[in-house]
């Protein structure tokens, strides 16, 4: 961990291969990490396979470097960007039935940043990407071209609008609110 003002060292520490997501916040730092990885044996991988993926959420003190908890996924799991919001992370974790599965059973992940235990596990429709937390909701964007609002202590869906795109560079307005709450 670097110092802001003047860049120096503060810490090092060795973190697990596979992090693909990281997340600072005032106190601790997150990382989401995915093991497994296709692999081929004969020439010009004609034995060749999938080791499933397992998505692993750690925390670690910022001011340290310690890691303070982890929590791993069930095998076959990917996840998306980490959000973090009033002592909770969250993240989008998509099971994958096959690595050539294009769709999957998702769902909303809320965990304490504290101790790593869930606040909540939430089914989702499709996949999402949470891109903000505001007034109580988590706001992401679907896959279907959707915005949609999720209540933060729950992770029930509370509205959704579709994106009327254009063609135009920059233009972009959410049309049909269906309110699900």
């Amino acid at each position: 961990m670097l110092g802001v003002a003047d860049r120096a060292s503060r810490w090092q520490s060795q973190l697990e291969s596979g992090v693909s997501s990281v997340l600072l916040s005032s106190k601790q730092f997150f990382t989401g990490a995915t093991a497994g990885a296709w692999y081929a044996d004969g020439p010009q991988g004609s034995a060749s396979g999938y080791s499933p993926s397992t998505l692993i959420l750690r925390a670690y003190d910022r001011l340290k470097g310690e890691k303070q908890w982890s929590y791993t996924l069930p095998s076959g799991t990917v996840g998306t960007q980490l959000t973090f919001e009033n002592g909770v992370l969250y993240v989008v974790a998509l099971s994958l039935s096959s690595p050539s599965a294009v769709r999957g059973t998702s769902r909303l992940i809320a965990l304490n940043s504290a101790d790593g235990n869930p606040v909540f596990e939430s089914p989702l429709q499709e996949l999402i990407n949470p891109v903000a937390i505001k007034n109580g909701e988590i706001v992401a964007s679907s896959s279907s071209g959707e915005v949609i609002g999720f209540d933060v202590g729950t992770g029930q869906e509370r509205w959704r609008e579709r994106i009327q795109l254009s063609r135009e560079p920059g233009k972009a307005r959410l049309t049909e609110q269906v309110e699900t709450t």
